[in-house]
């Protein structure tokens, strides 16, 4: 269930591990989290068959792509949909998945039928079907100098997936890159191994 392990590193961590006047070692554990947009989701969707055309109302941060893969699943030329995004008042990353099940199935529906077929997501259905991130369990270790300096820092961590994942390594590359944010670290390690999980 690996799916990755990434090492980055800046200077030599390894030659000052030892050598450090203090070595301060510590577990975290981020559980996953999701965002809780006061908007859920929702999909209206309205095929018309004399046109030939499909519209969709979508509560998403990619329309281009909702629209490029609506055509493409539902036998549609791309000139054929067309996917309007209002107003979504706010997203925090989960609206710009590609795609939630609903996305294909109440438009593919609205095919069928003929007729408009509307789904508005409520706040359980929010909770159990919007994508999750960042479950990590991080072992670090800061270096210090006797003058207070934190001359390095080493990072080992864990970044549980979940069942699939959209995203790639985007989440845990992030993670890696910011963790040491602008301060003027000579040393840093840093390595990771991304587990798919059920």
């Amino acid at each position: 269930n690996v799916a990755a392990k990434v090492t980055q590193f800046k200077g030599d961590y390894g030659s000052i591990e030892q050598s450090a006047d203090l070595r301060i070692t510590q577990r975290f554990v981020y559980d996953r989290g999701t965002a809780a947009a006061i908007e859920n989701r929702g999909i209206l969707a309205h095929f018309d068959p004399k046109a030939q055309k499909l519209l969709v109302w979508d509560t998403t941060q990619a329309p281009i792509p909702i629209r490029g893969g609506l055509a493409r699943m539902l036998g549609l030329a791309v000139s054929q949909v067309h996917v309007i995004a209002p107003n979504i008042g706010g997203g925090f990353g989960p609206k710009i998945m590609m795609f939630y099940p609903e996305e294909v199935v109440v438009p593919w529906i609205s095919k069928q039928l003929g007729r408009p077929v509307k789904w508005i997501e409520d706040r359980h259905e929010n909770f159990y079907a919007t994508t999750q991130e960042r479950g990590q369990i991080h072992d670090a270790e800061l270096a210090i100098s006797k003058d207070g300096r934190i001359v390095g820092v080493k990072d080992v961590f864990l970044h549980d997936n979940g069942a699939h994942n959209p995203y790639g390594l985007t989440v845990p590359i992030n993670s890696q890159c910011t963790l040491i944010g602008p301060y003027d670290i000579p040393h840093y390690h840093s390595e990771f191994t991304a587990v798919f999980t059920n």
